[in-house]
């Protein structure tokens, strides 16, 4: 892992290995790849939609609403695109009073190189979610569909279960106080808090890691 700014290297990271990903033939699919989701944005757009706002109000009137989830892909439309999504949506489970897990599902899972950005991105929309709606967050459950590791992350894989995370302080998940506020002033405006956030509002504080290990992203020849 690195050593620093997780949170932000997380991000810029996750950037990373999606530019490595759109290689060729992958970078002439690019714009076909976005295209049912550009559509499902315009559609929501035309017709007032606002999501997550529909999710956040929803959590907000009722948090053990079985319709607080959200949809990442059209059906419709699966086979005008060269992949499915890989991440096909999330919904938030209401626990009685005691707050709300987030739940997310993977049609497909880089466990070597994928999980923990993943991981660490729904964790933080957590938090989020929780400071907007005043419910407490609980934690984070995944459902993942064909967990996969590349044959040139085993050695990787090996010295990564050599070493045991017991020999690090546990760390904290730090939200800057602006984000905090934006999020507890909430006012039906999703894109003030989201279009108000940067990398240095959130960092973990007592993080430590272990040497980096090195895997090339693989991406495929053919789709």
């Amino acid at each position: 892992m690195h050593k620093g700014n997780y949170v932000k290297f997380t991000m810029e990271e996750e950037q990373r290995i999606k530019d490595d990903y759109l290689t060729v033939p992958m970078k002439r699919l690019a714009k076909d790849l976005g295209t049912s989701f550009a559509r499902i944005k315009r559609y929501l757009i035309r017709n007032n939609l606002h999501i997550p706002k529909e999710v956040i109000d929803g959590m907000i009137k009722d948090i053990n609403k079985s319709r607080n989830r959200v949809e990442s892909w059209n059906p419709s439309e699966l086979n005008e695109t060269p992949l499915p999504p890989c991440h096909t949506g999330f919904q938030c489970v209401g626990y009685g009073d005691k707050g709300f897990f987030l739940s997310f599902n993977m049609r497909a899972w880089d466990w070597f190189l994928g999980a923990s950005f993943n991981i660490a991105s729904y964790d933080i929309l957590g938090h989020l979610l929780g400071l907007i709606t005043g419910h407490k967050y609980l934690g984070l459950m995944a459902t993942g569909h064909c967990v996969h590791l590349y044959d040139n992350q085993i050695e990787g894989s090996k010295e990564l279960l050599k070493r045991d995370p017991k020999e690090k302080p546990n760390c904290e998940l730090v939200i800057s106080d602006k984000v905090k506020d934006l999020c507890r002033n909430y006012d039906g405006n999703v894109d003030k808090i989201f279009d108000n956030m940067n990398i240095e509002d959130f960092s973990l504080k007592n993080y430590e890691c272990f040497p980096k290990i090195s895997v090339k992203m693989l991406a495929p020849k053919k789709v």
